[in-house]
């Protein structure tokens, strides 16, 4: 609730959304200063697309706030924002975009001329695919292209991820950021977050947490993360995270967290 409150403060604060430049941090770029107004929610664009890629041709203005993003390397070259009602990933394809998009940032996406697919369950904006590669949206690329769809206000809020049980996931709640409480690694996993496993994708690898009641909770882990090589304890966690379904390294799907940094694991 308290999230939903920040965002609807949020709104009132931002009538002007900027698109800055990644290195001036806080400070604006005021020749390319433009007003936007968002028109609708991302639930609603994710129920209008779902399937195939979609290439935007009305004039659709969403906003949210930054939840994840590339700094740990966990997440790639993209960031997610979310309003109350779901998430979206911003498929941006560059660098260091933590530096311009911080989490707790609202953000305005003008997706006319863009296309919305999915990743993992989890709706993404980039540009229109090329033929050959039908299904997929292109990440934008580059800063320049990037700067012409989304925006980013001056205004911070505090994320606050929704607490769920196991069985509580649904592909709806893919993107969102989620936390799942009181939860321990599985008698036998490795207490590394990454290591090369011949089940799993090459540059990704999943540990398994359980409740006290035995459901099971996937992690994924990037081996670009800065945390890939850590220990993890033994003990009780929370578990915060952006949640995934989809294939990761087999053919069986399954919902997954990806944390976006070490700090997510929060022993007891």
């Amino acid at each position: 609730m308290r999230f939903v409150v920040n965002i609807v403060v949020a709104v009132i604060l931002s009538v002007v959304f900027v698109a800055c430049g990644y290195d001036d941090f806080g400070v604006p770029d005021l020749p390319r200063m433009q007003a936007v107004v968002p028109n609708t929610d991302i639930k609603t664009l994710r129920e209008l697309y779902f399937g195939n890629e979609y290439t935007v041709s009305e004039d659709v203005v969403i906003e949210g706030c930054v939840t994840a993003n590339d700094e740990s390397g966990n997440l790639y070259r993209s960031f997610i924002i979310q309003d109350s009602s779901a998430a979206v990933e911003i498929y941006a394809g560059t660098y260091d975009l933590h530096n311009a998009f911080r989490v707790g940032q609202m953000v305005a996406v003008s997706l006319e001329g863009c296309a919305v697919s999915q990743y993992r369950g989890v709706m993404r904006i980039g540009l229109p695919s090329s033929d050959w590669d039908a299904g997929y949206v292109k990440p934008f690329g580059t800063r320049a292209i990037l700067d012409r769809y989304v925006y980013r206000s001056a205004v911070m809020v505090s994320p606050e991820a929704k607490v769920i049980n196991v069985n509580e996931f649904s592909e709806t709640l893919c993107g969102m950021l989620i936390c799942v409480r009181n939860v321990r690694l599985a008698e036998g996993e490795s207490s590394v977050w990454f290591e090369e496993s011949d089940f799993y994708d090459a540059s990704m690898c999943l540990r398994k947490f359980v409740t006290a009641t035995g459901a099971e909770v996937f992690v994924a882990t990037s081996r670009y993360a800065d945390f890939a090589e850590n220990t993890i304890e033994n003990g009780v966690y929370d578990l915060t995270g952006v949640l995934y379904y989809g294939e990761f390294g087999s053919a069986t799907k399954r919902y997954v967290i990806m944390l976006r940094n070490e700090n997510d694991a929060e022993r007891k």
